[in-house]
């Protein structure tokens, strides 16, 4: 049975013995008198039936709303449950995010280095951008007419290898440039040229274009 059932028969056995408690309190009349057993056992009957409808309908409420506050105490413990691990597993992103980052950077400077290691080894076998380029020792000159020692200069970051240099002399005409081209002297130089002032050749050359 219902609260709500049980809450209409406490106010219909309420609205009925106060019915009867009028009709019997109606004047000119003896039949309550000659029937006072009958009168009081009404009364009784009513008031029992909202006192006992009364108690039910208090027992059932409070069954309900202990259910209820058991219910909304369990609603609870699940919510800070379930926000106590929505933090676990956002820490956990958050610790995953960080090792990501650190394991991209990781990455990256490894990318970084194996790059510069490669621009390394490919200027090393290479060259990349290094030259080289000539000069005389002014005063080391010797010998009539005089002649001067020829220096190798290496410009740049990385050693230049097999390099290959010859000079010829610019004549007073076309044919005779072109002849000197033709008998054009190779300097010689050594094997590996590092940066910096390579080597004195051997070749010595004199006053001339």
């Amino acid at each position: 049975m219902s609260i709500d059932t049980l809450l209409y028969i406490t106010a219909g056995a309420q609205f009925l013995s106060a019915m009867w408690g009028a009709i019997v309190s109606l004047p000119h009349t003896d039949w309550p008198q000659r029937n006072r057993l009958f009168v009081i056992s009404i009364f009784a009957t009513l008031g029992l039936v909202g006192t006992v409808a009364a108690i039910k309908q208090g027992r059932m409420a409070a069954t309900e709303s202990a259910q209820a506050s058991e219910k909304l105490s369990n609603s609870l413990n699940n919510l800070s449950a379930a926000s106590t691990e929505i933090s676990r597993v956002q820490g956990l992103n958050s610790e995953l995010q960080k090792q990501l980052l650190a394991s991209s950077a990781q990455l990256l400077t490894g990318s970084r280095q194996t790059l510069s290691l490669a621009t390394d080894l490919s200027g090393e076998v290479t060259g990349k951008n290094t030259f080289c380029y000539f000069t005389i020792i002014s005063n080391w000159g010797r010998g009539n007419p005089p002649t001067w020692p020829v220096n190798v200069w290496v410009k740049g970051k990385y050693p230049m290898r097999n390099v290959v240099a010859t000079i010829y002399k610019i004549g007073d005409s076309q044919e005779q440039t072109l002849q000197n081209y033709l008998n054009k002297k190779r300097i010689p130089l050594p094997e590996t040229l590092v940066p910096g002032l390579a080597g004195v050749s051997d070749l010595r050359i004199g006053v001339g274009s």
